[in-house]
């Protein structure tokens, strides 16, 4: 009888096959502004100072989270992957901002479908039911950041200077910083996956004079999702 592989390699191997996705337009665009994408065993410490985690003997320790892998690349920060209470999938990405101005005023966020068509280049990571892509050129350091949300149930569970935090089944999200501009992130049920839409709560955090945006979403569909579920998990 054959073994199966253990759930970690499998979702390294499926993100090794994500990075590798470049839309047909990249070649037009100069080397040097390209993105580079790869993984890492290496997690921020502010990342798992949010998460309550520890590091000893080499490893991540934590009641509830499971480490998985980072994205490390020239332009971004490291976009870190775990498993909550080995149902749910957890990212965090730190952002680079220019102002600490309220996120009430500063995310605008609007509730509408969206052509999330790729026509730039960006990495895939999509070892969830729910994919990510990153924008492959330098992202701008947002003034103000605009949230589009195409989905259901949807609901604004805490919004004021330090807190946006959004619950919603979800078809796709998005986010730019200048409406005219390409989507620097997306975010979107794989193509085929059924159902179509997923539970996923989306997360803006002032932390220390950073910005942090985290997701999570459930590994199954037949897993229940409760709203606050993410909060609860970093108090």
């Amino acid at each position: 009888m054959k073994k199966s592989l253990p759930y970690h390699i499998v979702f390294v191997l499926l993100l090794f096959c994500g990075l590798m996705f470049i839309s047909s337009c990249s070649s037009n665009l100069p080397r040097g502004r390209l993105d580079s994408a790869y993984i890492t065993h290496k997690v921020p410490a502010d990342y798992l100072k949010i998460l309550h985690m520890t590091v000893g003997s080499d490893t991540l320790k934590s009641d509830k989270f499971d480490f998985l892998y980072s994205t490390q690349s020239k332009f971004r920060n490291p976009i870190s992957c775990f498993v909550y209470d080995k149902k749910y999938f957890l990212q965090i990405y730190k952002m680079d901002t220019l102002t600490k101005r309220s996120l009430e005023k500063n995310i605008e966020e609007s509730y509408t479908d969206f052509d999330n068509s790729v026509s730039t280049p960006y990495s895939l990571d999509n070892t969830s039911p729910f994919e990510y892509l990153f924008k492959l050129t330098k992202p701008a350091r947002p003034l103000k950041i605009f949230l589009k949300i195409n989905g259901n149930d949807n609901k604004v569970l805490v919004k004021n200077d330090t807190v946006a935090y959004y619950y919603s089944r979800l078809k796709r999200f998005a986010l730019t910083y200048n409406k005219e501009d390409f989507f620097d992130v997306i975010g979107r049920v794989k193509e085929g996956h059924t159902p179509e839409y997923t539970y996923q709560e989306l997360l803006f955090l002032r932390r220390n004079n950073c910005l942090y945006f985290l997701t999570m979403c459930p590994k199954s569909p037949d897993i229940s999702y409760p709203s606050g579920l993410l909060y609860q998990a970093i108090e």
